[in-house]
């Protein structure tokens, strides 16, 4: 069956991902699932499900998907195009991750 993904927080990406972690808090593991089955057919981002996040969580997403951007942009795949984007995207989020932080609604 196709599946659909409806992101809740933003930076991992990984609503479009073969990769599935699942976190045992019990005994503080984490273990992965990798499968081509597992990566949606589409993904939803509304960010109206993303307000409301605590500060912490809007923070951590946000330097995840901070990361994502520096790696893009450091890639030894990277291309000007993906460059572009890259740097656009760092710029953003130093932008909008403090204000986001501060007021998360």
């Amino acid at each position: 069956l196709p599946m659909i993904a409806i992101n809740t927080t933003a930076g991992t990406a990984s609503e479009m991902t073969r990769f599935c972690i699942i976190t045992d808090e019990a005994r503080h593991i984490k273990m992965a699932i990798v499968d081509k089955h597992v990566t949606p057919l589409l993904s939803v981002n509304d960010s109206s499900l993303m307000i409301g996040m605590p500060q912490s969580l809007t923070a951590a997403t946000g330097m995840d998907a901070l990361t994502h951007a520096i790696e893009a942009y450091v890639s030894i795949a990277a291309t000007p195009i993906t460059d572009a984007c890259a740097l656009k995207a760092v710029t953003m989020i130093a932008e909008n991750l403090p204000l986001a932080v501060e007021n998360g609604s």
